[in-house]
């Protein structure tokens, strides 16, 4: 299970840390790179998203290789499958969002038409919202939120 565990916090840190710094990664990058905004916004916030997950399982693999845990409790078991599947749903959500930032009007309207929009959509940014909000703002008072990706949701929820 705590391998599993690993991983989740690994989704949600890649949840925070792309929403909250990709707007301002790509702006630096845009200088560089010849591309559409929105494109350019989608390809910034899903490499963060996928470098972030990575050293998670990074660290997941060399946790288990160091103390060789091997354990398959009847709660190791079940909680290892409770834990991956909210892994997933954040993974799904984030994939949501991914798509509404990526400016692709196809994908926009698929994921508005979509069943799992509405229990997927506002799930990435509620974390990120919440961690901003109690974890965030206390330890560093200066850091803006990035408020646009709010906006992002609440025109795609009113069309």
């Amino acid at each position: 299970m705590f391998p599993e565990f690993i991983n989740l916090i690994g989704v949600l840190f890649a949840t925070v840390f792309s929403i909250h710094y990709y707007l301002t990664v790509s702006a630096r990058l845009q200088e560089y790179v010849k591309l559409s905004e929105p494109l350019f916004q989608f390809v910034t916030f899903s490499v963060i998203a996928i470098v972030i997950m990575g050293v998670f399982w990074v660290v997941r693999k060399a946790w288990l290789i160091l103390l060789k845990i091997e354990t398959m409790s009847f709660i190791n078991k079940y909680g290892g499958i409770f834990v991956a599947g909210v892994k997933g749903y954040l993974l799904c959500s984030l994939l949501f969002l991914s798509l509404i930032i990526s400016g692709n009007e196809i994908a926009r309207y698929n994921t508005r038409k979509s069943l799992s929009s509405l229990i997927m959509t506002n799930t990435s940014v509620n974390i990120y919202g919440a961690c901003y909000s109690r974890i965030v703002k206390k330890f560093f008072p200066n850091e803006t939120m990035n408020k646009r990706v709010f906006k992002l949701l609440s025109r795609r929820n009113n069309q």
